[in-house]
């Protein structure tokens, strides 16, 4: 982990230092989110919902069934997954 002084987007060091932060970076922010969140699932722990959540975010409609199914497959008792997957039928 970076130390406490990367931590806070308002004290930029280094290349990027007094630039200014644009929609695009927001968007490449969320692509690196993403790709974590997926990294962190397929060495992590399948019962975390957090995670089946996420990997579903990042699917398409239809893989994103598949992916909630095996979701309430590894965790039956989840009622945000359940939630999740009737939002997908609407």
């Amino acid at each position: 982990m970076d130390p406490d002084q990367f931590q806070d987007p308002n004290n930029e060091y280094g290349l990027f230092a007094g630039t200014t932060y644009e929609a695009d970076d927001e968007k490449a922010d969320k692509i690196y989110e993403q790709v974590d969140t997926l990294v962190l699932f397929k060495s992590g722990s399948p019962l975390s919902v957090e995670l089946w959540l996420a990997l579903a975010g990042l699917e398409t409609p239809e893989r994103a069934k598949a992916v909630l199914n095996k979701a309430r497959k590894a965790i039956p008792t989840s009622h945000d997954i359940l939630i999740a997957a009737g939002r997908l039928l609407e």
